[in-house]
């Protein structure tokens, strides 16, 4: 998987994380600092399978790769 950092940053309460590349090539996964731990873990879960699946660069609608990826198994009970 590409490089990337985590931050924790104020977000609206029904936001769990986002993810985005920056100009040096970095993926900036930003986590809500309101969040507890283990959701801070399944947000960054949530964007990590985003990048893997480069979610980023695609044209389908936001709501069908946000259902999608709510769909996705977690990468830690996929066989392979």
């Amino acid at each position: 998987m590409d490089e990337y950092k985590v931050r924790l940053v104020d977000l609206p309460p029904r936001v769990g994380g986002m993810v985005s590349m920056d100009d040096e090539g970095f993926y900036n996964i930003y986590l809500n600092a309101h969040l507890t731990r283990e959701r801070q873990r399944e947000a960054l879960r949530h964007e990590l399978d985003h990048i893997a699946e480069d979610d980023l660069y695609n044209t389908r609608p936001i709501e069908a790769v946000e259902r999608r990826a709510q769909k996705r198994p977690h990468p830690s009970t996929r066989e392979g």
